[in-house]
């Protein structure tokens, strides 16, 4: 009895410590940059860019986020930036759909440039969340144009994130352009033929799993804790570290599921020649739960050039419903 007993006492107090170790696991050491995903921007002209300006959430706080008006607008899209960035790096894109009848709002979104504090959100939902409150803001300011969200990179997989667990309604269409599509999705497991010298990304995987084992006991006390870094270098532009909770929000935990639930037509597009996600697969996933989704790679074209070559930028463009297109169905 005593033995038993013993032993019943130890387990969980080895489980306690076993578990604290894994959350007091030290977060990489600063990466060198990756010019993969930070170079081709220094080319890009900022000096047609709109000033940013605020639209409240719910909590109080403002989006910052930048208009692009179109002159004969005929839709509206909500852009979301990739991984570390922010609003400013969708500048490219959002003058091309402006030059082409779309009305383009470039957020920062929460946790990323001027929206919130750097690299954390309150919680798991609240990027998504701010999507929802952006998109009624939208309607506010355009009633009658169709809304369409595109997300780039990690944007892609907040976009995925919003459309699917309904933070994203009545949207004429969910386009994810690169998207990550979460951890455990092909497009991030498979062998890439194309991929960086480096890593972008150095998530913290043993604490990354000692706080999901807290979240599995409804305890997010420590979801504060920095959990990935990227390779972003001393750019004041970028973030460089995200909290476990904005990680979550960011990136689709079960993206077969989300899916399934988004209630609007899918377009994807990618490069083929993708550095950072096996674009090869990109087909296969989407389409073994959402076979009538359209999913396009682009011939030559990287991870990062999807928002900066004029044929990608016509693609994304060419995917936008407007308002005669969808009058006519």
């Amino acid at each position: 009895m005593k033995k038993l007993l013993r032993t019943l006492v130890a387990v969980p107090v080895v489980a306690a410590i076993v578990l604290a170790v894994l959350i007091a696991w030290p977060l990489a050491d600063k990466p060198e940059p990756l010019g993969a995903i930070s170079e081709p921007f220094a080319d890009v002209d900022y000096s047609t860019m709109p000033e940013a300006a605020f639209a409240e959430a719910r909590d109080g706080v403002g989006i910052a986020y930048r208009r692009y008006d179109a002159d004969n607008p005929r839709a509206a899209a909500l852009l979301l930036h990739g991984s570390s960035a922010n609003g400013r790096s969708m500048h490219p894109l959002a003058s091309a759909l402006a030059e082409r009848g779309v009305t383009a709002y470039a957020i920062d979104i929460r946790g990323h440039g001027d929206t919130g504090a750097r690299g954390d959100a309150s919680h798991a939902r609240q990027p998504a969340e701010d999507v929802e409150d952006f998109i009624a803001f939208m309607r506010e300011e355009d009633p009658r144009l169709p809304i369409s969200l595109v997300g780039f990179s990690s944007g892609g997989g907040l976009a995925l994130n919003a459309a699917g667990q309904g933070n994203a309604p009545g949207i004429a269409k969910l386009i994810l352009v690169s998207p990550m599509l979460g951890v455990n999705a092909a497009p991030s497991r498979a062998d890439n033929p194309n991929a960086a010298e480096r890593q972008w990304a150095y998530p913290d995987i043993p604490r990354i799993i000692g706080l999901s084992i807290l979240n599995g006991f409804g305890l997010h006390f420590l979801d504060d804790l920095p959990v990935i870094v990227f390779a972003a270098g001393d750019s004041p532009e970028l973030t460089p570290v995200y909290s476990h909770r904005l990680l979550l929000g960011m990136n689709p935990q079960d993206a077969d599921a989300l899916l399934r639930a988004v209630d609007a037509p899918v377009t994807l597009l990618a490069g083929d020649k993708d550095e950072v996600f096996a674009a090869h697969t990109y087909e296969e996933t989407v389409h073994a739960v959402r076979p009538q989704a359209d999913v396009t790679l682009l011939p030559g074209i990287g991870h990062v050039a999807m928002t900066l070559e004029p044929v990608a930028l016509e693609a994304i463009a060419a995917a936008i419903p407007r308002n005669e297109e969808l009058a006519a169905r």
